[in-house]
């Protein structure tokens, strides 16, 4: 049996063309293709509107800062 481990990029159209060692002699071969996810994608959980709803608190309104602007 021979073990093969490769790490490739996918391009946009997703065709890649895999080309055998030398001493992969022609016939009928079974092939396992595992595609590996990152963990980090796999795991993250979509941002839902809203959940930062009341962690923000304003201690004052600072309206100060606008006369510098007004003419």
């Amino acid at each position: 049996m021979l073990s093969l481990k490769l790490k490739c990029h996918v391009p946009e159209n997703r065709l890649l063309t895999v080309r055998l060692p030398e001493d992969v002699l022609p016939g009928e071969h079974e092939l396992l293709v595992v595609i590996d996810q990152p963990e980090a994608q796999a795991t993250r959980k979509r941002r839902q509107p809203g959940s930062a709803k009341g962690k923000l608190i304003i201690l004052a309104e600072d309206q100060e800062y606008l006369q510098d602007y007004m003419p």
